[in-house]
């Protein structure tokens, strides 16, 4: 069970991944500090490589082929998930869309930053946000200009 200050602890540490850009959290040269908040929520990413199994059945030798992708994890005690992807981004991303899952069962106070599930949707709805306050910053602009001239 996640006590109060633990489930803090993690959302500090999400809220400071989500400020990575893309490009840094996919490198881990390119991160600005190290990893420290990646050994809060007790992540790893690591490569596994290509990997063939042969079997041999009634018809002879079957081969089998896992391809090479990145596997990242979560070990927290009851967030305990993991996701596989062809990069390492992809595999983050798909460990924070698990990571959200796993804490709306088990920790619905934590909040995954949609901008690590889904940068896209989350660049897409800061865009429209920027859009509607342009809206009302003009609407404001003209309703004061009206003001003045009565």
């Amino acid at each position: 069970m996640l006590t109060a200050e633990k489930i803090a602890l993690i959302q500090y540490a999400l809220d400071n991944i989500a400020l990575l850009t893309q490009k840094q959290l996919a490198d881990r040269i390119r991160t600005p500090r190290p990893f420290d908040d990646f050994w809060v929520l007790g992540m790893d990413c690591r490569y596994l490589a290509r990997q063939v199994r042969q079997t041999v059945t009634h018809r002879g030798f079957v081969e089998k082929v896992r391809p090479a992708a990145f596997y990242a994890e979560c070990r927290i005690l009851s967030l305990d998930c993991f996701a596989t992807g062809p990069t390492r981004a992809t595999a983050l991303r798909r460990l924070f869309v698990a990571l959200r899952n796993a804490a709306a069962l088990n920790a619905p106070t934590l909040v995954v930053p949609l901008s690590l599930c889904e940068p896209r949707k989350a660049a897409r709805a800061a865009k429209a946000d920027r859009f509607a306050d342009a809206l009302d910053r003009a609407a404001t602009a003209r309703d004061a200009e009206r003001d003045a001239t009565t």
